[in-house]
């Protein structure tokens, strides 16, 4: 009767074993499907977590979006010839040239840059304490002033024109100018002052500063280099 249920026994817990085995082997395979089912969507994951590609865009049926090209550098000279466009600028106009065909204009703006000079460094350093914003405004006062008080005395045109051979250098027998954003800006300036500037007949130059003040806190003077 103790081999019987012994027999018994042991078989039963063969069958246990098989059923376990085959549990483990079921758990397995389920294991090792959802393992290869979840590679496909981990990279459907990372391939739609970034940006989209331009393949992705056309696998939609778009259009991919045009790759930004980098902005070209600007070159040294490409103020002046700004100038030229922007301003009518005649690179190639020099100061003693048109001096010697208007002579009389050239003599009666005499004064005119050295007044400037004086008033807008002592205006500068009275208002501005860091050296470099100081010589900014300094600089752009300076070519404001000294031609509306041309303009003042000879006319806007006479006034830009001679303003225009000033910004000049001949270099090699050639007029380049020495630092074409600088340039530009002088450029600017001139014309901000000269056009701001009252008639011939009705000039005032007692007011020549306080109008050329005006002109920097409106924001029609230019104080940094380039176009």
């Amino acid at each position: 009767m103790n081999n019987h249920n012994d027999a018994f026994n042991t078989s039963d817990s063969s069958i246990h074993d098989k059923h376990a085995e085959k549990d483990i082997s079921l758990s397995s395979l389920v294991c090792m499907m959802a393992f290869f089912a979840a590679i496909p969507l981990g990279l459907l994951i990372l391939l739609f977590s970034g940006p989209p590609t331009p393949t992705m865009i056309a696998m939609a049926g778009g259009q991919p979006t045009p790759t930004p090209q980098p902005t070209p550098t600007p070159q040294p000279f490409d103020c002046c010839l700004k100038a030229v466009q922007d301003f009518g600028w005649d690179m190639f106009k020099f100061l003693h040239s048109v001096c010697l065909q208007n002579p009389v204009i050239c003599a009666l703006t005499l004064g005119c840059e050295s007044d400037a000079d004086q008033w807008s460094a002592a205006y500068a350093a009275a208002h501005y304490a860091d050296p470099d914003e100081r010589a900014l405004i300094q600089n752009a006062l300076k070519h404001a002033y000294w031609h509306m008080c041309m303009a003042e005395r000879v006319g806007v045109g006479p006034a830009i024109e001679i303003g225009d051979a000033f910004e000049v250098t001949q270099i090699s027998g050639g007029g380049i100018p020495q630092n074409c954003p600088d340039t530009y800006k002088d450029l600017h300036n001139n014309r901000a002052g000269a056009n701001a500037a009252y008639p011939i007949l009705a000039a005032d130059p007692d007011t020549l500063d306080d109008r050329t003040i005006t002109l920097l806190l409106q924001g029609q003077l230019q104080l940094n280099d380039g176009c």
